[in-house]
């Protein structure tokens, strides 16, 4: 008896080592590919939130979620200095993974797309100088500080208004790492942040490229 509950034990173990296993290589993959579709100087990390991976994967064909950070993103000219992406009830090509390892994102019920943009990316972006300390947004004029109101209009686009300045209108970058047009905008931490939802899987995420197991 004895015998057979360690023989259980050990299969159970080796089990979690072979899902957690399998996990990281899917991780690594989506990181890779990503950051590989992302700019020269993008770096990527990718977290899948599933335990256990395999046996859900199996059985319902997709995991709970999957975390996504890309830093010095590249979209059109722009460097973005990060970009998150949380994606939910994460559908994947099982046929794909378990045959081959490689990750094939197929569907998602939805996800959320936060983006910052640090001083000198929305300096670049708005063709003037700004700077973000903590929760403001400050250009200069005369040689002194005035505080910047972001806002968005229809289309995703950002309005800055500085009295006396007129109000600057920026179209915000897109890219297929950005799925959609940002919902709220707000400046805090020394970074101007933007969300918005969206229910379709990013393009830089469709059909992953092969990476060594």
């Amino acid at each position: 008896m004895r015998k057979a509950i360690a023989a259980l034990a050990i299969l159970v173990i080796l089990g979690a080592g072979a899902d957690l296993a399998t996990r990281k290589v899917a991780e690594g993959q989506i990181a890779e590919h990503v950051e590989a579709r992302s700019g020269p100087d993008a770096s990527a990390h990718a977290r899948i939130r599933s335990f256990p991976f395999l046996a859900r994967l199996l059985l319902a064909g997709d995991v709970e979620g999957v975390d996504l950070r890309v830093d010095r993103s590249l979209a059109g000219r722009l460097t973005v200095t990060s970009v998150e992406i949380d994606l939910h009830s994460v559908h994947v090509d099982r046929h794909r993974l378990l045959a081959g390892r490689k990750v094939d994102i197929t569907a998602i019920d939805s996800g959320t797309m936060t983006m910052t943009l640090d001083g000198a990316a929305l300096t670049a972006l708005a063709r003037q100088e700004l700077r973000i300390g903590g929760r403001r947004l400050e250009a200069r004029v005369a040689g002194q500080a005035v505080t910047v109101t972001p806002s968005l209009e229809a289309g995703g686009q950002l309005a800055l208004g500085a009295s006396p300045l007129p109000v600057v209108r920026v179209r915000l970058p897109r890219s297929g790492l950005i799925p959609c047009d940002a919902t709220s905008v707000r400046a805090t931490g020394g970074r101007l942040v933007l969300t918005c939802p969206f229910h379709h899987v990013p393009p830089v995420l469709l059909r992953t490229a092969d990476a060594a197991s």
